[in-house]
């Protein structure tokens, strides 16, 4: 990881006997915006089938994307974009979030088998 302001490490958690300490994804950036957008592409890519994340920038893109069965989360939209992440765990959705607002999403989710470490904030 290059030697960034802020940076981030998804590792296997002590319970996996194996491969305990080994990186999963990790993250680097010097500004907040550039971190948060990392820290998305990360979850969307990087840590398995069960962690998903979409944006939507407008209501369209939502119906063009689940036609006539929106889902339950489309109530609560409340401006736009809007950030989905899905995991085994559960759905959030952030509405036109701050860069710090999502870096506190990512942070706070459950992560299995995974330890994620932020330094910089």
């Amino acid at each position: 990881m290059k030697n960034a302001r802020y940076t981030a490490q998804w590792v296997k958690g002590s319970q996996c006997q194996i491969q305990r300490g080994k990186v999963i994804a990790e993250a680097a950036a010097d500004s907040l915006p550039e971190f948060a957008s990392q820290l998305c592409t990360n979850y969307a890519y990087n840590l398995g089938d069960g962690f998903s994340y979409q944006k939507f920038d407008s209501e369209n893109e939502i119906k063009d994307s689940y036609g006539d069965e929106l889902p339950d989360w489309f109530k609560q939209v409340t401006a736009y974009p809007v950030l989905v992440f899905t995991s085994n765990f559960g759905t959030e959705i952030l509405c036109n979030p701050s860069a710090s607002a999502i870096i506190n999403q990512v942070r706070g989710e459950a992560y299995g088998d995974y330890d994620l470490t932020i330094k910089g904030i």
